[in-house]
């Protein structure tokens, strides 16, 4: 019987090639891009899973009072956070701080020989954050490395770019021409699945070190929120205790005037950081939960649309294996074996398109790897448990994609079938629109968010943010060059491409980082204190950004008053309740950890607010000082963009031979700040066109059956005098209603959840009219195009050969 069904089956897919292929392809397509989908989610969720300790992993975060109704949530906390955590619960098993000099605008220029490199991904941590963080050692002790000062592991690829083939162990390498560390171990390279992000790792001993006159500064500044604190308990019960009593440890330890005005510290789980965690002062830019749900439901809705088109072209066929139905019956065949027979069919055809899907997603994965910016690798040979996983999802589909025709072609009754009538039903028909329409629903839906999605992005890049941010050139520097800094400015000045030359540093536009300080207006109680983002920027610096001053005037070189002075922008005005009359007044900036004043100064500048962070926030209280920074910024006016930069590097090696030259443009620093948003549009968009795809060759299949089946009403049609435009009128009617009927009900859907993803910005585009017309418009096109390659074939066919047709 097994044989007989196998026979049968090959037989119908050779008689019904068309169908088939419809099928077959479709399936391929979902299958494949349901399991692309999954691969990365899984991904998204599986990040600390390398660690063995990763549910027992938590991170100290703090939300930060800045002001009025403004509160910094940061992922790092002060110093003294660490041991007085381990003296206050015993609990805790293991703690280690990390801090990471990039995080704070100070780049660190690592030298070996003649070779000097910038590195970004260079931190300090203590011996137990080997405790906390098992890292696979290649060379070195994991219980001695980093205790000793000037102590320095490497990973990998590290060790391979400084040494070659050499052993590193032993070997120094020196840090910002300042301090020379020791190699003492290689780890292997981390992950791509983890939140945590370094290339080295000096020891915390070594940077101690730096403050070697100030001995009590790690166990009393409780301002400086500035490293990233880790560590171990044994049981989610215990942290939640000490969850409970963090409110008591704030006022217990930190100033007065912080704990008064909404300091708080809470618990976080290394697991959950990458996808819920989007803090200020994050190791890299994390993930997102809710584009993980999305991506979810975009896998399962294009896997559900493949199945729709099974479930329809299977039931619309219905009538054309009446006749076999009806003569199984006949000959003794129940119900229970057309159904198995039917469902061996359907999971047949799901095989095939399994195998076509994997092929497919080998081909596929790296420009989804690309578009993702993933490191998925497939290896189903030595991955069980995706494999199984594969063929349990084309399980899955076959039996869902072939139960409801089984059923309706099951039933037929032999008599009425043999006599020529149809099995399909009325019931059959209604429901086979309906699921056309919801394929559409979910295309239509799909187009719309694409549009909602697209319009805020160019909202992004169109909207006026402030400032020019056009050809900024922003070059890494450090403390050789700054002494040569006025000769290099005069010689860079007198290039006629070169408008002007500054230094920046601090919450510097395009960073994703921001430096805050406290302020209070002179003879304020330091009670009163506001935290301000800050601006370090040199002389010149609004030259560099073309900053529209309301008030008062930027930085005067020989000018003692401007030297110790404030630039405020309108939002700092507004929250210190000054208004625009601040050019005279004077501002404190204090130490929070004693109220001691660090700097005072004349208020001589007022700014018209720009965004120097993303607009995912409002615009926040600003303060500029003048002071060196982290970068020299260059602002260009050419045509010959890359004949510049050739020309200013060609200066920059020549004036600091060794010194590397990095620079980026502040508009790229910018757009990176969006590089999630612009991964999910993209993502979205060619999923989005998969899905739509997959809809109309669906109705591909449907509109060739449909046209089949009124062959003869064509023919008489056509006899009548009826035009081929009127007959593909005719025939695209019912499906064009449906796609109706589809926008109808879909329209609300995408409003509400692209409003709701525009929630996500503080200066976000209107979701206006004009998305829903094309959105509309667009998959009534693209339905009436697909549909019309069949009816007008038909409706070109000579009456004589229609009408005479069986």
């Amino acid at each position: 019987m097994l044989k007989n069904y196998l026979k049968v089956t090959f037989r119908n897919f050779a008689n019904q090639k068309y169908y088939s292929i419809i099928n077959t392809i479709g399936l391929a397509l979902g299958i494949a891009a349901c399991i692309l989908i999954l691969l990365f989610v899984q991904n998204e969720v599986s990040y600390e899973q390398g660690f063995k300790k990763n549910k027992q992993i938590y991170r100290l975060i703090q939300d930060f009072p800045m002001g009025n109704n403004h509160i910094s949530k940061t992922a790092t906390v002060p110093f003294p956070t660490k041991n007085t955590m381990l003296t206050d619960f015993p609990a805790i098993t293991s703690a280690t701080h990390i801090y990471r000099p990039s995080s704070w605008g100070n780049a660190s220029l690592i030298k070996h020989n003649d070779d000097e490199y910038f590195e970004d991904k260079f931190m300090f941590a203590e011996n137990s954050f080997f405790e906390i963080f098992d890292l696979t050692f290649i060379k070195g002790n994991p219980s001695t490395a980093l205790k000793g000062a000037n102590e320095l592991l490497i990973n990998a690829s590290t060790a391979k770019k400084y040494f070659g083939e050499e052993d590193p162990i032993g070997k120094t390498l020196n840090l910002n021409n300042f301090r020379d560390l020791e190699v003492v171990a290689v780890v292997e390279d981390l992950p791509s699945t983890t939140h945590l992000e370094f290339d080295m790792i000096a020891s915390f001993e070594t940077f101690k070190t730096f403050f070697a006159n100030n001995p009590t500064f790690f166990d009393t500044n409780w301002v400086w929120v500035a490293g990233w604190l880790y560590f171990t308990v044994e049981s989610e019960e215990e942290a939640q205790k000490i969850a409970a009593v963090l409110p008591e440890f704030v006022k217990k330890h930190y100033p007065e005037a912080l704990a008064e005005k909404g300091m708080a510290l809470h618990l976080q789980k290394a697991n959950d950081i990458h996808l819920t965690s989007d803090l200020e002062l994050e190791f890299k830019t994390n993930g997102n939960i809710n584009h993980v749900y999305l991506f979810s439901s975009i896998a399962v809705l294009i896997l559900l649309i493949a199945i729709i088109n099974f479930m329809n072209l299977a039931t619309s066929r219905a009538a054309k294996r009446g006749k076999e139905v009806g003569l199984r019956k006949v000959m003794g065949a129940n119900k229970e074996m057309l159904v198995a027979q039917f469902m061996g069919e359907s999971i047949l055809t799901t095989m095939l398109s399994l195998i076509l899907a994997i092929v497919l997603i080998y081909l596929a994965l790296p420009w989804f790897n690309n578009l993702t910016g993933k490191d998925i690798v497939i290896d189903l040979l030595n991955n069980s448990q995706l494999l199984f996983g594969i063929l349990g999802l084309g399980l899955f589909v076959g039996l869902l994609s072939g139960s409801y025709p089984a059923i309706v072609m099951s039933a037929a009754e032999p008599v009425e079938v043999l006599k020529g009538k149809s099995s399909s039903s009325s019931s059959s028909n209604m429901l086979r629109r309906a699921l056309v329409i919801s394929q559409f629903v979910i295309s239509i839906c799909l187009i719309i968010c694409i549009g909602i999605v697209d319009q805020q992005l160019r909202y992004i890049n169109e909207k006026d943010i402030g400032f020019n941010q056009e050809q900024i050139m922003m070059a890494d520097v450090n403390f050789n060059i700054r002494p040569q800094y006025e000769a290099f400015k005069n010689d860079l000045l007198s290039k006629p491409d070169v408008v002007s030359v500054s230094f920046f540093g601090g919450s510097v536009p395009g960073s994703a980082e921001v430096i805050e300080n406290a302020f209070v207006p002179t003879g304020s109680p330091a009670t009163d204190q506001q935290w301000f983002s800050t601006l370090f920027g040199g002389h010149d610096f609004e030259k560099i950004m073309d900053i529209e001053f309301i008030e008062g005037h930027s930085f005067q070189v020989g000018n003692s008053t401007d030297s110790s002075g404030f630039i405020i922008n309108e939002a700092a005005a507004k929250a210190l309740g000054w208004g625009s009359d601040v050019v005279g007044r004077s501002m404190d900036q204090l130490n929070t950890n004693n109220g001691i004043v660090n700097r005072s100064g004349q208020i001589i500048g007022l700014v018209k607010d720009f965004h120097y962070q993303p607009l995912y926030n409002p615009i926040k209280p600003l303060v500029i000082r003048l002071t060196g920074g982290g970068q020299l910024a260059i602002k260009l006016k050419t045509n010959d963009l890359q004949g510049s930069v050739t020309s200013i590097e060609e200066q920059w090696n020549n004036k600091f031979e060794g010194n590397p030259f990095r620079y980026s443009f502040m508009d790229e620093n910018l757009n990176v700040l969006y590089s999630k948003e612009y991964k999910f549009s993209k993502t979205i968009q060619y999923f989005s066109m998969l899905a739509i795809f997959i809809a109309c060759l669906g109705l591909l299949g449907l509109s060739s059956f449909a046209t089949e089946s009124r062959r003869k009403e064509i023919g008489i049609r056509k006899v009548n005098g009826a035009s081929t435009l009127r007959l593909v009128a005719l025939l695209t009617k019912d499906f064009s209603i449906l796609i109706l009927i589809a926008f109808a009900l879909a329209a609300p859907i995408a409003y509400y959840f692209g409003d709701m993803w525009l929630n996500n910005f503080a200066y976000r585009s209107s979701i206006g009219v004009t998305i829903f017309i094309i959105a509309g418009v667009s998959a009534l096109a693209m339905a009436i195009i697909t549909v019309s390659y069949h009816t007008i074939s038909a409706a070109l066919i000579n009456p004589v050969n229609s009408l005479s047709s069986d």
